[in-house]
């Protein structure tokens, strides 16, 4: 019973469900220079060019994702957790631009401005993961005529 109630109440878009929680002294370790450099990452974030991405899923969602060039042919791919964006994974995408990586952030299935009324906890995301690096090895070699894969 308590599997189902768990399926009902979590994975429905937009339905508000605990599944964790911890004391407020687990997130207070953080000193002043961890909050000044994240809060300097965000900001950075703020102000970069974002290019749109769009990709239809393997069952027609229309899926979306921020992109941040550099000039280089190394991609990370920051992938957000339940209830995040890919706009919540800016604060990390500073540090892989200034080590030369350009940086996709895609909203995953029913999540930001991603199609999708239900969450899959990652099971139908890796599948839109994949496709996202496919449409950008397409994009980003594409550009650079590499041949390493």
């Amino acid at each position: 019973m308590r599997e189902t109630i768990f399926i009902t109440r979590g994975v429905k878009r937009g339905t508000d469900v605990k599944l964790h929680s911890e004391s407020a002294a687990v997130n207070a370790q953080a000193g002043n220079k961890d909050t000044s450099l994240q809060q300097k990452s965000e900001s950075w974030y703020d102000k970069q060019e974002k290019e749109v991405l769009e990709m239809t899923s393997y069952d027609d969602l229309e899926l979306k994702a921020k992109f941040i060039k550099n000039d280089t042919d190394k991609l990370v791919i920051l992938v957000h957790g339940f209830r995040n964006t890919g706009d919540d994974m800016g604060k990390y995408a500073k540090l892989y631009h200034d080590m030369g990586f350009s940086v996709l952030l895609p909203d995953a299935r029913g999540h930001g401005k991603s199609a999708g009324d239900y969450i899959g906890y990652g099971w139908h995301d890796r599948l839109d993961i994949k496709d996202w690096v496919s449409l950008m090895i397409k994009k980003v070699w594409s550009r650079t005529n590499h041949t390493r894969w």
